[in-house]
Formats: structure tokens, sequence, C-alpha cells
């Protein structure tokens, strides 16, 4: 009998470490900000965070006050930025953390102006991202009303990539300009800001986009969509989702599958194995007859729709039982990658691991580091 829900994620501690030490040996002479935003890509954001802490990060980035709060009142000694739009709840958590805001527009220096608390701030800076940031050439005019604001402490400025991972000459581009807003801050009596803009992507394509500070975060959870780059840095996969057959069944041939009878059965006495885990686990219903899972060594494919609670697997040959594991990914041998099945239903890896982190059926464990 098995006791409990068997689907669940290990999140390898270890494997985050030893992430770590890669970005730290391909930036020596940066600080590291993490980017801990959406729960650390579904890890968890309050057991990421401390365990980067202990091993040296003071610097977290996140997307709103939310995040920050959690991770403030969990007992977090470090500085986090927002990288976010200003929210009053932002205003009110920076007079009491060491909280930082992200400006992106002239609005967002008015609405601080007219509030009652002097915060911290990054300004950001659209080099090519065509999202939030202000941009260049209204940079001198930014610059005379931050001098002139009694309420803001302007102590970096930011910028963020599109296309690191595909785009040389437009990275490059961006990166100059980088470089000649810092010019430009230096040249405005700003000697002492912090620049970065240096994501992952970044971190491992262009060298001379390390400013300050990096912001890693796919690469600290062991993801990136160049396979062979991620092996040859050795990334290692820090969530592994797993679960356990439950159930085996004997079908024969013209016998169908799941909802819509999407699956038809293509010989007779042909095994199938059940497992607990869905769409209202994160598991992409986009996996249905494409998907494979890892069991016993070998790959068996998914058979049928995945549905909210269940997904069905074929099986190969008799040595398959109740009980034995599903990897679905991160396996440490990367055979289950989660950028590869990622790319099997035309999605991404940041998409797959918040999916399935964020969902509260199951169980978590953390496999410490030693």
């Amino acid at each position: 009998m098995i006791y409990s829900r068997p689907t669940k994620i290990k999140i390898k501690l270890n494997n985050l470490l030893h992430n770590l030490s890669i970005i730290k040996k391909l930036t020596p002479k940066s600080q590291i900000m993490a980017v801990v935003k959406s729960n650390a890509y579904g890890h968890g954001s309050i057991k990421v965070a401390s365990t980067l802490n202990m091993n040296g990060v003071n610097f977290f980035a996140v997307a709103c006050a939310y995040e920050a709060e959690k991770l403030f009142k969990s007992g977090l000694n470090a500085e986090i930025l927002s990288l976010g739009k200003i929210y009053r709840e932002d205003i009110e958590l920076a007079q009491h953390y060491r909280y930082t805001l992200t400006i992106s527009s002239i609005d967002d220096i008015t609405n601080i102006q007219s509030g009652d608390s002097r915060v911290s701030v990054h300004l950001k800076v659209d080099t090519g991202m065509g999202r939030c940031g202000v941009w260049e050439k209204n940079l001198k005019e930014i610059i005379h009303l931050i001098k002139n604001s009694s309420k803001i402490n302007l102590k970096g400025v930011i910028t963020h990539f599109p296309a690191a991972d595909t785009d040389i000459d437009f990275t490059n581009k961006q990166i100059e300009n980088f470089k000649f807003i810092k010019k430009l801050f230096y040249d405005n009596d700003y000697k002492n800001l912090l620049f970065h803009c240096a994501n992952s992507d970044a971190i491992i394509n262009f060298d001379n986009s390390i400013f300050d500070f990096v912001r890693p975060g796919l690469m600290l959870y062991g993801a990136y969509g160049d396979i062979a780059k991620k092996r040859d840095l050795g990334l290692k996969p820090v969530m592994e989702f797993v679960s356990k057959i439950v159930d085996i069944k004997s079908f024969n041939k013209g016998d169908s599958i799941g909802y819509g009878r999407s699956y038809i059965v293509t010989k007779d006495y042909q095994k199938f194995g059940l497992i607990p885990v869905g769409y209202a686990d994160g598991f992409s219903r986009f996996f249905s007859n494409k998907g494979v899972v890892l069991t016993n060594g070998k790959i068996s494919k998914i058979a049928g729709r995945v549905s909210m609670d269940w997904s069905m697997i074929e099986l190969e040959g008799d040595n398959s039982k109740v009980g034995d594991d599903v990897i679905l990914f991160g396996d440490d041998n990367n055979i289950m990658d989660v950028d590869l099945i990622a790319k099997t239903i035309g999605t991404i890896s940041y998409e797959i691991l918040c999916n399935v982190g964020q969902n509260y059926r199951k169980e978590i464990v953390y496999l410490n580091s030693d």
C-alpha cells in the first residue's frame, strides 16, 4: 500500500549551492543579486533565500511588495530590490525594511515625491527591452527631477536584456548604451551608484555585461534553454518532480484511454500505469500524448489526455509494479531535463517550474546541503 499521495517536488539545496558556485566563478568581481520572484521560480523563496544568504548572498530581487514582505517576516537579513512597479504598499514597506524600489517612469518619481517618506530606489532605463523603464532620451530631465527630490535616495541604475541568448549585436548595443548611461550619471556627480544589467543569459554569454551586480535567476535553479551550454557549465537541477505508479491496467487493441478517447490502444494485453498527477499539480495538459516520464530507468510516454488529477503512461515489459517511482523532470542525470521537456510542448522551463512549484497539493521535500 502507498500510504500517502506520492506526488511531490524535491528541492535539492546542495544543487542550488553548486549552481551558485558556478555563478561566482563566472563573475568574480561582481556581487550577486539572486532573483527569487514568483516564489523563487516555484522553488520556495524563503528556503532558497535563507540558504543563499547563509552562503554569502546579501541581495535579492523580487517582483512586488508581497514577495518582499514574506521574506522579511521570515527573518531574512538582506537587502531586497523590487523589480516591479511602485504601489502604495511598496512605499509603506520601504519605511520598515531594507526594501529598495525600482523607478521606471516619471510618474513613479511624482508619486514618491508626493508621499511622506524618503525611499531608496534604483532607476530602470529601457535600452531595448520594450517594457518597463524610462527612455534614454529623457534621462537628463529625470536626473534633474531626482536631484531636486527630497524623497528619493538614488542608489542604482539598471536595465534588462530581451535577447541575450539569441541576438549578439542587439545585446552589445544595449551594453554600450548602458556604459554611456553610466558615464552620464557620473558626469552629473553620481559617482557611487550601483549599475547592473546581467541576467542569466548575459552572465553566460556577455562578459562585458557584468557591472557591480549580476542578477541570476533561471541558472541558479539549474535550468537554461541552451542545453549544450548548460551541460558544459555543469548546472544541476534544483527541483525534481516525482510521483509513483498507483495502479496498473491491461488494455486490448481498440480500447481508449482518457477524456476524448484521444489515445487508442494498438495491441492486446498492453499495460499502462496510472500516476496521480495532473494539470491541478501544474503538470500541463499540453503533455497529453506528447510528454514522457522516467520509470525504472526507461522512458515511458504519456497515454491520452492529462486530466486534473491523473495521467496514464505506457509500460513496456512486465517489470513495472505499483509503487515504482516516476520522475517527471529534474533527475540529476538530466535524462528528464526540464528545458527539453518544455520544448516538447512549445514553452519554456520558467513556466513549468513556476506552475509545478506553486501548487499546494504536492508535498515539498527540501534536501539539505551538506
